[in-house]
């Protein structure tokens, strides 16, 4: 919260929120790996290999648990810096959550 007034004098507080470290930070490019594997090449040069397998099997929404089907799965693209299957992003990963996300142990 930050002290503010007005014209009139008037004191006022007002939230302001902070700008995350992560705030801008998208996914440049993804590659299909297997199985559920994903290599995510986000924009500050970080590469994360990420495995939504078990994700996907405790998802209980049905647009989200019908990309257990790998042939729907691989049809994984970029809009707007985050992950997106689907029309009008059925299932949408952001690029925040998924830099976040447990790194596949190699």
């Amino acid at each position: 919260m930050k002290l503010y007034s007005d014209r009139d004098g008037c004191k006022f507080f007002l939230a302001v929120e902070k700008t995350k470290k992560n705030a801008s930070l998208s996914i440049d490019r993804v590659n299909y790996l297997s199985g559920y594997l994903l290599e995510l090449f986000f924009s500050n040069g970080k590469i994360k290999k990420v495995d939504l397998k078990n994700f996907l099997l405790k998802a209980q929404n049905p647009m989200t648990a019908k990309y257990r089907n790998l042939k729907l799965f691989k049809k994984v693209k970029i809009e707007n810096g985050d992950l997106s299957w689907g029309k009008n992003g059925e299932m949408d990963l952001s690029a925040g959550s998924l830099y976040k996300w447990k790194e596949q142990e190699r």
